[in-house]
C-alpha cells in the first residue's frame, strides 16, 4: 500500500487487502512454497486467538484455540465487525464496527455478549477505527478522521474523554502500546511512504524508527517484554514480516517469501510465537491465519477455508479454552 492519497479510511483500514490487491496478478502465476503443516489436535494450547473472517459473507469476529480448533463466532451482524483487540485481562474485546452506520469503536465481553458502543460521531466522515487497548486497561487508542485527517486519539472507557495525540498533514494509523504503557508505536505516511514512529503515550517526544526509501513499513507490535518490535514491510520487494530491536536496529526478515503476502501481526502472551495472516499457501486473495516461532521457524497453518481470515489477536492470558 503505497501513496498519500487517502480519500477515506477504507484504503488504510486493511493492509492485508491492499497488499493482496497489489500481489494478486503475481500470485496467480506463482508457485507457492510447500504447504504449511497444520497443528495436530492438542499440539498447542496457549490460550485463544480472536480474528475476523469473511466466511459468512461479511466481516465477523471469531474465536479459536491457538491450535486452530474449536472455532466460535462472536459477532453476527449484517455489517462488518472487524479488527478485534483484547483487553489486558483477556475478558473483553474492542473492535471496529459499522453497526451505527459509520465506523465506530465498540467493546464486548470475551464471549461476544454485552456489546456497547465506545465512540459516537455525527457524520459518516468522522470514522473511528483501529483500536488498541492500553496495558493498564483504562484507555483505548484509535484512529479517527474527526479533525479531517487520520490522526491518533485516546479515550477512556466511557468514550467521553477523548484526547488527540498526533497532529500533522499525514495519515497516522495502527497505534500499538508498549507493554509498560509509556509509549505508543504507529505508522505514518510522510513523503509518499510508510514509516514506523514511536511517541510517549501523551503524544510527546516523537521519534522515527524506520527510514527505508520509498518502501512501506507498518503494522508494528511490541514483543511482550518490550525489547523487540515485529512489523510488516515491502522493503525487499515482497510483503513480509520483520523483527527489529525496540530502538529500530538489527532488522531481520522472518517470512521471506517471494510473491506472497504476510502481515496482520500479533504476539503470543509469552513472546515465543507470532500469529499472522498470509496467502503463502497459494490461496490468492483469501488470506489464512498462521503461527510461527518468534524467529520465523516452525510455521503452522491455523485456518483452512476459501474465504478471508485476517487480523488475529492472541488472548493475553493463557486461559483454558473451555472457560
Amino acid at each position: 500500500m503505497i501513496g498519500l492519497e487517502f480519500p477515506n479510511k477504507n484504503q488504510m483500514k486493511s493492509l492485508a487487502f491492499s497488499f493482496l490487491f497489489v500481489l494478486i496478478i503475481v500470485v496467480d502465476s506463482s508457485t507457492p512454497p510447500p504447504p504449511s503443516p497444520l497443528f495436530t489436535p492438542g499440539e498447542l494450547l496457549l490460550g485463544q486467538i480472536a480474528f475476523d473472517s469473511y466466511r459468512d459473507g461479511d466481516g465477523e469476529i471469531y474465536l479459536m484455540d491457538s491450535n486452530g480448533e474449536n472455532v466460535v463466532q462472536l459477532t453476527n451482524n449484517l455489517v462488518s465487525d472487524v479488527a478485534p483487540v483484547w483487553s489486558p485481562d483477556g475478558q473483553q474485546i474492542t473492535f471496529d464496527s459499522r453497526q451505527d452506520g459509520g465506523d465506530e469503536i465498540y467493546v464486548m465481553d470475551a464471549d461476544g455478549s454485552n456489546v456497547r458502543q465506545l465512540t459516537e460521531t455525527t457524520t459518516l466522515k468522522y470514522e473511528n477505527f483501529e483500536p488498541a487497548w492500553s496495558p493498564d486497561g483504562k484507555q483505548i487508542a484509535f484512529v479517527s478522521y474527526r479533525d479531517d485527517n487520520a490522526e491518533i486519539y485516546v479515550t477512556d472507557l466511557s468514550g467521553k474523554n477523548v484526547n488527540r495525540l498526533t497532529k500533522n498533514d499525514f495519515y497516522d494509523g495502527e497505534p500499538s502500546w508498549s507493554p509498560d504503557g509509556s509509549k505508543i508505536i504507529f505508522d505514518s505516511y510522510p513523503q509518499d511512504k510508510g514509516e514506523i514512529y514511536v511517541m510517549d503515550a501523551d503524544g510527546r517526544h516523537l521519534q522515527r524508527l524506520t527510514d527505508n526509501g520509498d518502501t512501506w513499513d507498518g503494522d508494528a507490535h511490541w514483543s511482550p517484554d518490550g525489547n523487540q518490535i515485529a512489523f510488516a514491510s515491502d522493503r525487499d520487494g515482497n510483503n513480509d514480516i520483520y523483527l527489529m530491536d525496540a530502538s529500530g536496529e538489527n532488522i531481520a526478515n522472518l517470512t521471506n517469501l517471494e510473491d506472497f503476502y504476510s502481515g496482520d501481526i500479533d504476539w503470543s502472551p509469552d513472546g515465543s510465537r507470532i500469529v499472522f495472516a498470509s496467502n503463502r499457501d497459494g490461496t490468492g486473495d483469501a488470506s489464512e491465519i498462521y503461527v510461527m516461532n518468534a524467529d520465523g521457524s516452525n510455521v503452522r497453518r491455523l485456518t483452512t477455508n476459501l474465504d478471508i481470515d485476517m487480523r488475529p489477536a492472541w488472548r493475553p492470558a493463557p486461559l483454558n479454552p473451555s472457560t
